[in-house]
């Protein structure tokens, strides 16, 4: 063998370690500019008006507030103290969350649909309340609802739009894979309000006026407390509640048909007043009962 080849051999074995310590700095380097542009771009995203103003695109729909939000991580959003309060024709509702952590995926945000993953919230409350029409409004069942800054009191029925088109759909749905919901202290229904400790463990895919898809989702309950009104229907409420709601069109059903797609479990423990709370639930007409409280055990499975 010549001494020109040995010496080329030789340098091509020298180069070739050479080249890839080359393109290993120039992946790296890459992937650093990408972390670096999608951080910084998310960041300048979350702290300015642009993401709230794409929330925003119709405040009587739907708004979204928070004091601090952030991300350290691409597509990996923190945010506090947010706020997403949102309207249609039958409904308002407003949800307020003290601390929330989450992958958000923005390529979704294309097709009108807020899609995250791997949802962590902490210190949650939820209300809603249905529109009435004004003949259906009394000084009791106005003191009972819950109170939604930004809407004016009492709720009022609004004329029912003729719902879009497939080709005119253009409402936002939501898309939330592996949620959990710490410290939820208070779920208020129109008049019925639960308070106390509440975990929420589950999955919620949802298209206004189109699909629904719920769960599978555990709720903990510990300590919650239960009133309609002013009247308390259950006290010190523990125990589990499993809820699937099968994926429907929510168009189809009506009424009651809607329970069909719901099945699961409900195991709890909870102290019934025996005054109010029952006379209230069976309408007692000829007897009433002045006082006491009964211990409530269930453990039913439903589909």
């Amino acid at each position: 063998m010549s001494e020109s080849k040995l010496e080329n051999d030789a340098s091509s074995n020298k180069s070739a370690p050479t080249r890839a310590r080359r393109w290993g700095k120039r992946i790296a380097i890459g992937l650093i500019a990408f972390w670096i542009v999608v951080v910084a771009g998310g960041n300048v995203f979350l702290k300015t008006s642009l993401f709230r103003n794409l929330m925003a695109f119709d405040p009587q729909a739907m708004t979204m507030e928070y004091e601090s939000a952030y991300s350290w991580f691409p597509f990996r959003v923190h945010a506090e103290n947010l706020t997403v309060r949102g309207s249609d024709s039958h409904v308002q509702w407003l949800l307020t969350i003290d601390r929330v952590d989450t992958f958000i995926w923005p390529w979704a945000f294309a097709s009108h649909r807020i899609s995250a993953s791997r949802v962590h919230a902490d210190g949650v409350t939820f209300v809603a309340r249905t529109r009435f029409a004004p003949e259906d409004i009394t000084p009791d069942l106005l003191t009972s609802l819950p109170r939604i800054p930004g809407f004016s009191d009492p709720p009022l029925k609004i004329p029912i739009p003729p719902p879009p088109s497939d080709k005119e759909y253009n409402l936002w749905s939501a898309d939330l894979e592996a949620v959990t919901a710490d410290h939820v202290r208070e779920v208020w229904i129109d008049t019925v309000r639960a308070t106390g400790d509440i975990r929420v463990t589950g999955r919620w895919l949802f298209r206004p006026l189109r699909g629904l898809d719920f769960g599978p989702s555990t709720i903990e309950l510990a300590k919650v407390d239960i009133n309609d009104g002013n009247l308390p229907l259950a006290r010190g409420v523990t125990g589990e509640v499993g809820l699937r709601i099968s994926p429907f069109d929510v168009r189809v059903p009506q009424g009651l048909d809607m329970l069909d797609q719901f099945s699961g479990t409900i195991g709890i423990t909870a102290d019934v007043p025996l005054s109010d709370g029952l006379d209230g639930i069976l309408s007692l007409k000829t007897a009433h009962l002045s006082d006491g409280e009964m211990t409530l055990r269930t453990n039913v499975r439903f589909d």
